[in-house]
């Protein structure tokens, strides 16, 4: 099951790194089949949301954070949904775990940025 999962997992990030998001979703979907982990999880999560499917991106992504506190792409992409849904307090709220768990990652200055001009 590992092998499959591992598989299906590598061909989803492919996918979404070439923007084939729809391909990206049937694949995390496919990988989490073989074995749920909040990076697959967070995996869709991303590429649900680039599919404009907010709810079900959502969904995903709490599931990751869920699966793995720690995630802290998870929780940066929590609060990218969170935002577009105007549920600021939320956003707020997922960009500083993101920030707790990544102080020093290239992205936090653009998300403490999100964060000042959000008071």
């Amino acid at each position: 099951m590992e092998d499959q999962y591992r598989r299906a997992f590598e061909a989803a990030e492919r996918k979404a790194r070439n923007s084939n998001v729809l391909g990206a979703v049937a694949d995390y979907r496919k990988a989490i089949l073989f074995q749920e982990t909040s990076e697959a999880q967070a995996g869709l999560g991303r590429a649900l949301y680039d599919a404009s499917q907010p709810g079900a991106a959502l969904e995903a992504l709490k599931r990751a954070v869920q699966l793995d506190p720690a995630n802290a792409d998870a929780w940066m992409a929590l609060g990218d949904v969170y935002l577009l849904d105007d549920k600021t307090r939320e956003a707020r709220a997922a960009y500083e775990r993101y920030l707790g768990l990544q102080p020093g990652d290239a992205r936090a200055p653009d998300v403490r940025a999100v964060l000042q001009r959000m008071r």
